[in-house]
């Protein structure tokens, strides 16, 4: 048999750094907030915001009422929500601005992707109605 070689022992000395293994739970990175696209840091967060958008599965449309409002039904670690115009989803403060039959579509706010400001610029963002719910992460 081969001989195994020890691993060096390293001291981890973060000093005032934060603990990587602490429970601490990890929140949007508060910069001054400019630009007319800034996020309202204050407004209560829901429940699709604790998920990146690459998680939630967009699995059906729902028409109630008279005035035929649309209710999507996403679907999440094996949750099903309902969401609908006005409501936030994502870890980018993405707020569903329309329902169509085959897409949730959103606008996200983040801050400029060149880095060049710490401004917050819109983007848009679309979720696609996954034709077999059952493929994409449904229960087992």
């Amino acid at each position: 048999m081969p001989e195994l070689k020890p691993f060096p022992i390293i001291a981890y000395e973060a000093g005032s750094e934060p603990d990587p293994f602490g429970p601490g739970r990890l929140e949007p990175e508060r910069l001054v907030a400019t630009g007319k696209f800034a996020p309202d840091f204050n407004r209560p967060r829901e429940q699709l915001e604790n998920f990146p958008l690459e998680s939630i599965s967009f699995i059906g449309l729902v028409t109630k009422n008279k005035n035929k409002e649309r209710y999507a039904l996403v679907k999440v670690q094996g949750v099903i929500y309902q969401v609908t115009k006005g409501n936030y989803m994502g870890l980018d403060f993405g707020r569903v601005v329309d329902i169509t039959e085959n897409e949730i579509i959103l606008k996200e706010r983040v801050q400029d992707p060149t880095g060049q400001t710490s401004d917050w610029v819109e983007r848009e963002a679309v979720l696609q109605l996954v034709a077999d719910a059952e493929a994409k992460g449904g229960s087992k």
